[in-house]
């Protein structure tokens, strides 16, 4: 299982706050599972693919919009080619374009899934993108201010038609750049132990400030969080590879296969088996 590592290293939203991107991918193409602390929207201009994020499974196709919070475990996996558009921006850019937005964050509906069906409008938006993405390479200067107003008038349009709504948050969302060395440490490693000192190093802070900092942001302490990661790499592995169970619960460094199957199911509400069964490859081909 090869990791994430390096992800769009040519366009960082953390850099130039947004990004925009096109690609046509193959049948059976899988992307990673991953973690970073800026949103993302992937539109599905034709083909069909699964979306997994945070342990669950969403059937996309054409014209469907992904949202992906930051800080989100996601990875997918395509059952045709597909051609997609995946949007980036930062909590930055939002505040950037309202100093409301310090406090506040972009989510979806609590009754609501993150697949999103554009009103027409935003279609009639993301189609723009997707123009914008097939023919604007190189990026310059000009192309930057375009590319941050198209994106700024899909969010408008999501927020206009309830797709996407503005929640207060008790995190503190400026915070969550510093925690991407620390998490993608953790999914280049998995493995292998990550302890409290090694992660605060990682995000340059102290042990303690790293601690209560953590725990402010991501809502549960660091030991915590790192088995959540774990079970989430489990989870994927589960689905896109026929591994065995116990050699899964190695990969994933979460110890005996009693114990992986113990946490996985506190985490994910089924056993590892039952899980393959719902989500896995052999269940994909059936539908």
């Amino acid at each position: 299982m090869v990791f994430q590592k390096v992800f769009q290293t040519q366009d960082v939203p953390e850099r130039a706050h947004t990004s925009c991107a096109y690609y046509q991918t193959t049948e059976n193409g899988i992307f990673p599972m991953h973690c970073h602390s800026h949103y993302e929207l992937s539109f599905v201009a034709s083909g069909t693919r699964y979306e997994i994020c945070e342990g669950k499974s969403h059937l996309v196709g054409a014209g469907g919009l992904f949202f992906i919070p930051p800080l989100a475990f996601h990875a997918n996996k395509n059952l045709t080619p597909v051609d997609v558009v995946v949007i980036q921006f930062s909590q930055n850019f939002l505040y950037g374009n309202s100093a409301r937005m310090g406090r506040f964050m972009l989510t979806r509906p609590k009754e609501n899934s993150l697949l999103i069906s554009p009103s027409k409008e935003a279609h009639r938006i993301l189609l723009k993108i997707l123009d914008f993405c097939r023919t604007q390479n190189p990026i310059s200067a000009a192309k930057d201010f375009h590319r941050s107003s198209l994106i700024l008038e899909l969010l408008s349009a999501l927020i206009d038609g309830g797709d996407l709504i503005i929640s207060d948050s008790t995190n503190v969302s400026t915070r969550m750049p510093e925690l991407d060395a620390v998490i993608n440490h953790i999914l280049s490693h998995p493995d292998t132990r990550t302890d409290m000192n090694q992660a605060a190093k990682l995000a340059n802070m102290s042990y303690y400030a790293f601690s209560r900092m953590f725990k402010e942001v991501i809502g549960v302490n660091f030991s915590d969080y790192c088995n959540i990661i774990r079970v989430r790499l489990a989870e994927e592995l589960l689905i896109t590879t026929s591994l065995p169970v116990s050699e899964i619960a190695e990969k994933t460094g979460i110890g005996t296969q009693s114990y992986f199957s113990r946490l996985f199911k506190q985490q994910s509400g089924m056993s590892p088996t039952e899980y393959r069964s719902k989500f896995g490859l052999d269940a994909i081909n059936e539908k």
